[in-house]
């Protein structure tokens, strides 16, 4: 499936979903106490495609509540949206229905995946940490893995990947890791996988778990002329990879969002070499756009020539609306810019 710009906004069909989901609330919770998971699985499915090309979930009951988890499969950009989805649900649903970002940590005992016929048990894989102020960089152990590894590594790294998300929690291993690695040989002063879940709670706590953690990345650049995002000299983004694709000529986050009708753009605010000029309109833009349902500020950068806001935007039909106002305040020329060369 693909949804056309055309054809309505994300954010317009994410209401249709919740709408739709909303009708068979009573339905899907007969069909999981009666554990049809196959129905309640399907009608679920038949509403998240209002919104989303093939959807990753899981439904069950929690308490006697229907618990829809919507995963973003440990991407961050994916998260993004799922978050507005969950932003979005109607408040008279909250009685009968919770819905959860990123996969929960699975019980202690449900700790073996089998996938790539073989098997890997958490207890066996010993983790190597290297803990920093607000992340945690991970070598893994285990005699199967490495053998995966030396026969297609990016099926070893998927399996692995997996299993952590499984025995961590998804939301915590988007938030929290740093660089991940299969080592060939184990070290000393390992811990199993299945008790590395218990330092990170000690080491970071609640925050691990945020739906998404904001982890801004500053950076500075030595502008290459006065074209558009190439006078930049500082900034600062939350996803970092839209931003270097953007610069490598790349777009496959942006595509991705894309063909659901979401915009990864930008504002660029002509200052003509009046940086602080720049500055000041950047941050009265920004305070407005905080409390915007359409959009979420996912960084921000200052230019020789301009100054940048760069957004998420789930209904940009709106934002034009928005950015055509401040423009006439300002009395300067403000553009929306997609993030794709």
């Amino acid at each position: 499936m693909w949804f056309s710009k055309k054809s309505s906004s994300f954010a317009s069909r994410v209401d249709k979903f919740w709408s739709e989901f909303g009708k068979n609330l009573d339905a899907i919770k007969q069909n999981l106490e009666d554990k049809n998971f196959e129905a309640a699985s399907k009608m679920t499915e038949e509403a998240l495609n209002l919104c989303l090309v093939d959807p990753t979930f899981m439904i069950g009951l929690i308490d006697g509540k229907i618990d829809l988890v919507l995963t973003p499969e440990g991407l961050k950009h994916r998260l993004l949206w799922l978050k507005f989805i969950k932003s979005r649900m109607p408040k008279e649903y909250e009685a009968k229905l919770t819905c959860t970002l990123g996969k929960p940590r699975a019980p202690r005992n449900v700790a073996t995946i089998q996938m790539y016929g073989v098997s890997v048990d958490a207890n066996e894989v010993m983790v190597y940490p290297n803990f920093n102020d607000k992340s945690v960089d991970m070598c893994l152990y285990n005699e199967t893995l490495s053998k995966l590894k030396s026969e297609d590594e990016n099926k070893a790294y998927t399996l692995s990947l997996i299993l952590c998300d499984n025995v961590v929690g998804e939301m915590i291993m988007i938030n929290m890791l740093g660089e991940f690695e299969i080592i060939d040989e184990p070290r000393e002063k390992g811990v199993p996988l299945i008790d590395f879940a218990d330092l990170i709670d000690e080491k970071f706590g609640k925050e691990a778990s945020n739906e998404p953690l904001k982890n801004f990345m500053v950076y500075e650049l030595e502008p290459r002329s006065n074209e558009l995002r190439d006078d930049v000299f500082t900034g600062y983004t939350s996803l970092s990879e839209l931003l270097n694709e953007y610069y490598d000529g790349a777009s496959d986050t942006y595509n991705e969002a894309f063909e659901l009708g979401i915009n990864f753009c930008f504002l660029a605010i002509s200052h003509g070499g009046d940086i602080q000029f720049g500055v000041d309109s950047k941050n009265k833009i920004s305070d407005a756009l905080q409390e915007s349902e359409i959009c979420e500020i996912i960084g921000e950068a200052n230019g020789e020539m301009r100054s940048y806001i760069d957004l998420i935007c789930f209904d940009k039909d709106e934002l034009e609306k928005v950015t055509s106002k401040f423009s006439k305040e300002l009395g300067t020329k403000i553009e929306i810019c997609e993030f794709k060369r």
